[in-house]
């Protein structure tokens, strides 16, 4: 649940710059590899791979709730049909 969330974040932080980068950018006049992405980060911070994490974090516990709610509720009406 939430600790995927925090552990993914990061990565999809890369990815998602990776895929912002300027149309003009050729693989031929950019280094389209992972690494200056990287290395952009550690120059900002060692928490700038989670700026905007809580927003997701908000978002995903509620959603884990009702999605282990469910799971949970019928779980339990289907044993109870089976043992009838």
């Amino acid at each position: 649940g939430v600790a995927e969330h925090l552990v993914m974040y990061p990565v999809d932080t890369v990815k998602t710059r990776l895929q912002a980068r300027p149309a003009t950018c050729a693989a031929s006049s950019c280094d389209a590899s992972i690494w200056p992405c990287l290395r952009r980060l550690g120059k900002e911070g060692v928490f700038a791979a989670w700026k905007g994490s809580s927003t997701v974090l908000i978002g995903c516990i509620p959603a884990h709730a009702a999605y282990f709610s469910i799971y949970e509720s019928c779980k339990m009406r289907i044993n109870a049909a089976l043992r009838r």
